[in-house]
């Protein structure tokens, strides 16, 4: 309470506290013991599942989410990966390529009502980065996409080589579409109205015609915004 007092008074912020928990809360114990003292808590294993279904060119996995923690979307935090996913012993996202733990955020950023975690790969020496993966034209576009629909409605659908999160609502249309390994895609988005929607990323035009969109994906995921 005092922190959240401070950053309040002395900077004109509200604070935003989340706390990490892997796996489960323990024996005994609940996620939600922990929501009175924080905004909001890491659902680790909602964001390995994604990723996993990003490696293993899975869509129906890539375009659906629950929440083991049992919280409500706007309780959790995810990712695409960790600095535990990545660092620890079992290494369960370090064989995992960049571009599929950047499809993963991709996806888990465009859901409604979570908070999303960003995790850079620490480099070869010590305050750098393995890659600039975290200033991509992708993540970037995510990160538009997820402050632009706070708020509004979400579906998922799958369709030729790629999974969409369809974000719609409060006069706002979108959708995240993200490839597997091939960069060709075709989908319906059942929840958009036809027409022309700008692509994040690349900048392009992509038309929506009686509720189905195709095209490729350069770099694995398209962002768009109807114009």
């Amino acid at each position: 309470m005092a922190a959240r007092t401070y950053a309040k008074s002395t900077y004109s912020r509200d604070l935003f506290a989340y706390g990490e928990i892997l796996n489960s809360a323990g024996n005994s114990r609940s996620y939600s013991n922990y929501t009175p003292y924080f905004d909001a808590l890491t659902d680790n294993k909602a964001g390995n599942s994604i990723r996993s279904a990003v490696d293993s060119n899975n869509t129906g996995g890539m375009a659906n989410i629950n929440y083991p923690s049992g919280l409500a979307a706007k309780y959790t935090v995810l990712w695409g990966e960790s600095h535990d996913t990545y660092m620890n012993s079992d290494g369960e996202s370090k064989n995992s390529s960049q571009s599929n733990v950047d499809k993963a955020y991709c996806l888990v950023t465009a859901h409604k009502d979570a908070s999303s975690l960003y995790f850079i790969r620490p480099g070869s020496s010590m305050n750098t980065a393995q890659s600039e993966s975290y200033v991509s034209a992708p993540i970037a576009a995510a990160n538009k996409f997820h402050v632009a629909f706070e708020g509004t409605n979400e579906a998922s659908s799958t369709g030729s080589n790629c999974a969409a999160i369809q974000r719609y609502g409060n006069g706002s249309y979108g959708a995240v579409i993200v490839t597997t390994s091939s960069s060709s895609f075709s989908v319906n988005l059942s929840n958009l109205p036809d027409g022309n929607y700008k692509d994040l990323v690349s900048g392009n035009t992509f038309t929506l015609s009686s509720r189905s969109l195709s095209g490729t994906a350069a770099s694995g995921v398209v962002v768009l915004v109807k114009a």
